[in-house]
């Protein structure tokens, strides 16, 4: 069997292209938790990393946009996003992904917040 690669050149080990595009366009709506993905059989190395990396990016974007203004700040959600991105940071370390420098998912926030 060969495997599927979607637009992004990830193999597509696991989920058809389709399925796995719309998971890795909003994790969150696929996964109840980022350590979901990383028990999931059927996903391979590169898809498990691709999709922990989306879903820290949607976190850093809507922190941003809620930094900005665009969102309502609620602390609650605030506290659940900077605890969720730590979550996907460590699992991301335990994929061994490397380093994204300071625009890692959720370091970018935290840059902002300290200045």
């Amino acid at each position: 069997m060969t495997a599927k690669v979607s637009g992004q050149g990830v193999p597509q080990a696991g989920l058809p292209g389709e399925d796995f595009d719309a998971a890795a366009a909003d994790p969150s709506a696929f996964y109840p938790a980022p350590e979901a993905i990383m028990s999931d059989p059927e996903l391979s190395h590169a898809q498990k990393l691709r999709l922990l990396q989306e879903w820290g990016h949607d976190i850093t974007d809507h922190q941003t946009a809620t930094n900005e203004g665009m969102a309502p700040p609620d602390a609650e959600t605030r506290t659940t996003e900077a605890g969720l991105a730590q979550r996907i940071n460590a699992l991301l370390d335990q994929l061994g992904a490397a380093p994204e420098g300071d625009d890692s998912p959720g370091r970018t926030v935290w840059k902002r917040l300290g200045s």
